[in-house]
C-alpha cells in the first residue's frame, strides 16, 4: 500500500501528520478509541512513528483530518491492508461530531483507495455500541458480512461503490 500525502474533499483535507500538528489541539488523542488504533500516548511519539511508517512505506496510512481554509484539527483516520482490500477506521473529535465530517472523511478515503489505489474492497470493523459509525457505514452502502460478540464487520466492493457513485454523483 503506497502512502499518500493528501486527500481533499468538499470541506476537509486529509493529510499526513506534521510536526506543526503538535501545536494544535488534537482532541481525538484523548479518546479511548484512539488508543485502539495506536499504542502511542504522547502526540510527539505518535507523529514520529507515523512519519517513519510513511518513509518506510509500511502499508499503514494514518492521516490527520483538518478543515479546509483554517487547518483546524477535526480528527484522524487510519487505513490498513485487510485481505483483498483496506480497512478504514475514522475518529472525529467529540466536540465536532454529528456534522457530517466522519462520513465525508470515510467517503473520501474510500474513493481514494478504489479510484487511485486500485483496491477491490473496503472494510469497516465497528463496535456494536457505536451507532453513529454504523449509520455512516450503512449510508455509504457497505454491507454487513459478519459479526461477533463485540463487533460488526462491513464491506463494499469496488463495483458496488461505482454503482453508488453513479447514482449519487460526485463526492
Amino acid at each position: 500500500m503506497e502512502n499518500t500525502k493528501l486527500i481533499i474533499s468538499r470541506r476537509l483535507i486529509i493529510r499526513k501528520f506534521e510536526e506543526d500538528d503538535l501545536n494544535k489541539e488534537m482532541e481525538f488523542f484523548k479518546e479511548p478509541k484512539f488508543h485502539y488504533l495506536s499504542d502511542k500516548y504522547k502526540p510527539k511519539e505518535f507523529i514520529e512513528d507515523i512519519n517513519l511508517a510513511y518513509e518506510n512505506k509500511s502499508g499503514i496510512n494514518f492521516w490527520h483530518i483538518v478543515k479546509q481554509g483554517i487547518n483546524e484539527s477535526i480528527g484522524c483516520i487510519k487505513a490498513v491492508k485487510h485481505e483483498d482490500g483496506v480497512r478504514i477506521y475514522p475518529i472525529i473529535n467529540k466536540s465536532l461530531r454529528n456534522r457530517g465530517y466522519g462520513k465525508e472523511a470515510f467517503e473520501a478515503v474510500m474513493d481514494y483507495f478504489f479510484t487511485l489505489g486500485g483496491y477491490k474492497k473496503v472494510y469497516a470493523k465497528l463496535n456494536k455500541k457505536n451507532n453513529a459509525f454504523k449509520t455512516i457505514v450503512e449510508s455509504l452502502t457497505l454491507k454487513k458480512y459478519d459479526e461477533d460478540e463485540r463487533y460488526f464487520y462491513y464491506q463494499i466492493n469496488n463495483l458496488d461503490y461505482m454503482k453508488f457513485f453513479a447514482i449519487f454523483g460526485e463526492i
